[in-house]
């Protein structure tokens, strides 16, 4: 499985799992070509550094989705560069190798 296939697969299994846990989640992403003589390239970004966007009716969240390390430093680096309300969560989302649950880190900005 290569990166992409890998993080499009974490995503999804994110989104799956906090929808059963009542959220509605949406992915935060946008996707455009971009046309050069060497032909059409695929790009993909995330709006405002998350992955997911999560509502429940009284609580807004952001997701970064991350596999297998624990690397916070770089959801938080994301996070960092927009000026999120303070009552905006961020959520960094971490899949460790063949967990069946994620673990799930509030950050605090």
């Amino acid at each position: 499985m290569n990166k992409i296939s890998k993080g499009n697969y974490y995503v999804k299994k994110t989104k799956e799992f906090l929808e059963k846990e009542g959220w509605v989640v949406e992915k935060s992403e946008i996707n455009f070509k971009i046309w050069t003589p060497k032909g059409i390239f695929f790009k993909k970004k995330d709006l405002f550094g998350a992955d997911l966007i999560c509502i429940n009716g009284k609580d807004i969240v952001f997701v970064q989705v991350k596999t297998n390390k624990v690397d916070v430093n770089k959801g938080l680096a994301e996070f960092k560069k927009y000026p999120f309300p303070a009552f905006v969560k961020k959520w960094v989302v971490i899949w460790p190798v063949r967990a069946r649950e994620p673990q799930v880190k509030e950050l605090e900005l």
